[in-house]
Formats: C-alpha cells, sequence, structure tokens
C-alpha cells in the first residue's frame, strides 16, 4: 500500500534537456498507491487475453461448421451410393431370372477374350 511514483528517462543528454518535449524524454508520474497500478495491468492483461480468445473462438467455430459441413456431404455420398449397391444388387437378381440376358452377357464376353488363333478356328468350321 505504499505510494510509489514512477519516471522514465529516455535520453539523458544535456543538449535534449532544452526542447520543449522534456516532458515526454524526462517523464514522472504523480505518486500512486502499487496496488492500483498492479490493479490496472492486470485488467488490461484480463481484456487482451479476452479479445485474443474470442477471435480464436470465431476460428475454431469456423472450422468446426466446415468440418460438419463436410462430413455431411461424405454422408450423404455414402447414403447415395449404397442405395445405388443395393439397387444394382436387387437388379442382378432380375438378371438371374431371365437367362437371356445373362447368356447374351456370357457370348459378348466370350467373344471378347477369343484369341486370334480360337478366331482363326472359328472360321475355318464355318467355312466347312
Amino acid at each position: 500500500m505504499q505510494k510509489v511514483a514512477f519516471s522514465w528517462n529516455i535520453i539523458n543528454i544535456d543538449a535534449l534537456a532544452n526542447l520543449d518535449w522534456k516532458w515526454f524524454i524526462d517523464y514522472k508520474t504523480s505518486e500512486w498507491q502499487l496496488i492500483i497500478f498492479f490493479l490496472a495491468y492486470f485488467l488490461a492483461g484480463v481484456v487482451v487475453t479476452f479479445i485474443y480468445s474470442f477471435f480464436i473462438q470465431l476460428k475454431y467455430t469456423r472450422t468446426i461448421s466446415s468440418l460438419n459441413r463436410t462430413c455431411t456431404l461424405h454422408l450423404d455420398k455414402i447414403s447415395e451410393l449404397e442405395s445405388e449397391v443395393a439397387s444394382l444388387r436387387s437388379g442382378s437378381s432380375l438378371r438371374e431370372s431371365a437367362p437371356e440376358i445373362k447368356e447374351d452377357v456370357i457370348d459378348i464376353s466370350s467373344k471378347e477374350t477369343d484369341s486370334p488363333e480360337k478366331k482363326k478356328l472359328k472360321k475355318k468350321e464355318k467355312s466347312s
């Protein structure tokens, strides 16, 4: 609770002592109680910390909302792909019930996998 006067002397040069802004170079505060000084700096620190954490919180909120939107988009895409797989599975059961379609698929695939030698043999069989 003792009273203290704070002072600073930025430049201790005699030539600058005669200038009009001597009050800035060699300044002395009135006497304050130390508790007021420390309380003022503590409150200034609390305010600066609050402002800093407020902007960090805004940044985190934007990041979280962006990630939630991405997650929602991915879940929508997953459900869309799952429904497509389910429709393809139900479509394959329809193909099994229609043997004509299945035979056509086999014929097409066998034509694509024939080697050139097999093609020559088939031509000879057709010509004879």
